[in-house]
């Protein structure tokens, strides 16, 4: 993966910045990151710290900056502050401009407290002066102001006052602006929603060469949000627009659409090695599978171990199912337990049946016997089994009604068993006929059957009610923790 990004660092002398290389170096390590990834961050590190002589044009700013030129020491903070100049130098020029009131050199202070550069961050101070900046007509610091505004760094947060920022940086033909702009009314923050305005937004800013407009152009004639509706083959015009200059999500959808292997796997590994979570989980499908490339679970571990590092929930889960099985790492049930947890608590409905059937077993996690032996926790694989009801998973559904019907954790209650079998099946159904498999269904269907022949016609009538009504709760996202009883 090529860094795309070099690490800026706060230090007055070497000793300082070589403690913070290492310490970034094991950062790096931490997160997954190859030992060729490591060294090319670092070396970027370095070099963005390095004292280097300037070439001749800014040599010849720096005259006039060191002559009292408010302008000039605008000027040349913010060449320095973005180019290959010292973090630090750039920050003590654009002081002094800031100080004769500056705009480039408020903005240079305001994003070097920002994100850090050549001084220590200070949310509440980058607000301060991109607002005065701002005040100034200053583009870059109106968008940057508004940013702040939108999520509450460094200030209460105010959608309105957002909007009312990045309005004026976008009037001023600032790109990124108006993209930012146009998310504003793509998800209704600031403003009521409007796909039109938002579309209109984007393609002002795509036509301006702002790549992540591209990319939501490609989205929005993807789905039908363009005028006239869905037009695919607009919408991959702007895909392959957006992926040619490194946009990493349409990477991703190129590879999605991709009819051939080789150019699908193409396109994952570029969006991947720029970090994107879902085209690294997508990789590593390809290689456990094996149907468009040569198997390899040692690449698919790996592929996983990226995404899920940076929280994708299916690829946590996979990575609990290497480690539960031993496929290509030792057996490891803490681990697996630990990663299914991780997919899980973000309600990935495989992982919470997964951590259901550790507890019911009496895996890691689980209470242990006397003797030292696994003690299955029918409270805990209750409560997973529960949460994996709720998000549609058919085997958490039916093993909580084998519960209720071995009174295992619960009361026996052969009605609310009957009730979670029927759901169940009424799940595995709807997934059968998505993949237009029959045979899992039909199996499926002598669950409740069976347990018919031992009850009443009252209690199956009950019992069919009550499903019901979990259906209706479920399919509108509700929970139906309340129709369980302990």
């Amino acid at each position: 993966m090529s860094l795309a990004f070099a690490w800026p660092l706060i230090a007055d002398d070497k000793s300082s910045v070589d403690q913070k290389l290492d310490a970034l170096e094991e950062q790096l390590r931490a997160l997954g990151f190859s030992e060729e990834e490591i060294k090319e961050a670092v070396e970027k590190a370095r070099k963005k710290n390095e004292h280097k002589p300037l070439p001749k044009g800014i040599e010849q700013l720096k005259a006039l900056a060191e002559k009292g030129d408010a302008k000039a020491q605008g000027k040349l903070a913010r060449e320095l502050h973005y180019g290959e100049g010292n973090d630090v130098e750039a920050f003590e020029w654009a002081k002094k401009a800031a100080a004769q009131n500056n705009s480039q050199g408020q903005f240079v202070v305001g994003r070097s407290y920002h994100f850090g550069i050549g001084v220590d961050k200070d949310r509440k101070g980058a607000v301060d002066w991109y607002r005065k900046a701002a005040d100034q007509g200053l583009a870059l610091a109106q968008m940057n102001l508004g940013g702040m505004y939108k999520i509450g760094e460094g200030v209460d947060k105010d959608l309105q006052e957002a909007f009312e920022w990045l309005s004026k940086a976008a009037q001023q033909n600032l790109p990124l602006a108006i993209t930012n702009l146009g998310d504003m009314y793509q998800n209704g923050l600031g403003v009521e929603r409007n796909y039109s305005k938002a579309f209109e937004l984007y393609s002002k800013a795509a036509e301006l060469g702002n790549v992540r407009a591209m990319q939501w152009l490609g989205y929005k004639y993807e789905v039908g949000q363009a005028p006239g509706g869905r037009d695919f083959k607009k919408g991959l015009y702007w895909y392959i627009q957006a992926a040619s200059q490194g946009n990493a999500y349409a990477q991703r959808r190129l590879g999605d659409f991709a009819a051939g292997p080789e150019r699908k796997l193409e396109w994952y590994n570029k969006a991947a090695s720029q970090g994107d979570a879902i085209a690294q989980r997508k990789l590593g499908v390809e290689y456990r599978l094996g149907t468009r490339v040569a198997k390899d679970n040692k690449k698919a571990f790996e592929w996983f171990s990226k995404a899920a590092l940076q929280g994708d929930a299916d690829a946590q889960l996979a990575l609990g199912d290497f480690y539960l099985n031993g496929v290509e790492v030792p057996e490891n049930y803490e681990k697996a337990f630990e990663w299914f947890s991780k997919a899980a608590e973000q309600n990935n409905g495989q992982a919470q049946w997964s951590l259901g059937v550790m507890y019911y077993g009496g895996y890691y996690g689980a209470k242990k016997s006397f003797f030292g032996k696994p003690k299955p926790d029918y409270e805990k694989a209750f409560e997973w089994w529960s949460k994996g009801v709720a998000q549609k998973h058919f085997l958490a559904a039916t093993n909580l009604g084998a519960m209720y019907i071995n009174g295992q954790g619960v009361r026996k209650d052969l009605v609310t068993a009957y009730a979670l079998l029927r759901i169940g099946e009424q799940q595995v159904a709807s997934l059968a006929d998505g993949f237009g498999i029959k045979k899992t269904t039909q199996e499926f269907a002598t669950n409740t059957v069976k347990l018919a022949k031992n009850m009443t016609a009252e209690q199956i009538a009950k019992a069919k009610a009550l499903s019901a009504q979990m259906k209706i709760l479920l399919d509108s996202g509700k929970p139906i923790d309340h129709l369980l009883p302990k």
